[in-house]
């Protein structure tokens, strides 16, 4: 499904990494973070966060921005892994059809509709993995050709700041990529000790008239941008950002 690297590594590689939870519907702000990176990381081993990004995001409608939500199984969900999480059984009709009716009068719905496809006909049951498909999708659109990793499938451990450097020193990474809010909470020596390099993660968000809408009022999802200003112009704003 996803370009992965080969086994055993090479120390030669000297790699930038984006590590980051695979969100629904993703901001900008992430396609633009994996497209400057080497390699992107999918964070899907950690915790489930619920009323996070994780299976929600904003889209504008004639009512202004609302949160598009896909329903999970949350029964159990502090115990589970975010690939763990499954959707509730008949989520597809109505969200595809909420998508399919707001956006297919944008002025470039065509850009978008193959992402809305892949949604209508996606027939598994993990949310990770519905995320991952739309990502790749928005990603490919844009011509953004950066590898793909799950952290679920590598051979890594710890929590925090730790899972991270056991990412990134897997892959012999030397500089990460991190939002303005990581620093909050991260333990900044140990990447120090590891001699990786931290490069804050900056992205000046578009400022556009939605179709639907008189004003833009907050940061919708991807999509939303796409839909409006079309992917040539999007592209020209994620590789000069």
């Amino acid at each position: 499904m996803f370009r992965n690297l080969p086994n055993g590594i090479s120390n030669s590689i000297k790699m930038t990494v984006c590590i980051h939870q695979p969100e629904h519907l993703p901001w900008l702000g992430l396609i633009h973070k994996i497209a400057i990176s080497d390699t992107y990381v999918i964070l899907d081993n950690v915790q489930y966060k619920k009323n996070y990004f994780e299976n929600r995001n904003k889209i504008y409608t004639n009512q202004g921005w609302n949160w598009l939500t896909l329903p999970v199984k949350m029964k159990g969900h502090i115990e589970k892994s975010f690939f763990e999480m499954e959707l509730v059984e008949g989520w597809k009709r109505k969200y595809a059809a909420t998508l399919l009716q707001n956006y297919r009068k944008a002025p470039f719905f065509t850009d978008i509709e193959k992402v809305l496809n892949r949604i209508e006909n996606y027939d598994g049951n993990s949310l990770a993995d519905l995320n991952i498909i739309i990502i790749k999708e928005i990603c490919f659109i844009l011509d953004i050709n950066t590898p793909f990793l799950r952290a679920k499938e590598m051979n890594v451990i710890g929590n925090k700041t730790e899972l991270l450097i056991s990412i990134l020193t897997q892959l012999d990474a030397k500089a990460y990529i991190v939002g303005k809010s990581g620093f909050d909470y991260m333990n900044l020596n140990l990447f120090k000790i590891n001699n990786i390099e931290l490069k804050t993660h900056q992205f000046n968000h578009p400022k556009y008239i939605p179709f639907n809408f008189p004003e833009l009022t907050d940061y919708p999802c991807a999509l939303d941008v796409i839909a409006n200003l079309g992917k040539e112009k999007v592209k020209q704003l994620i590789y000069y950002n």
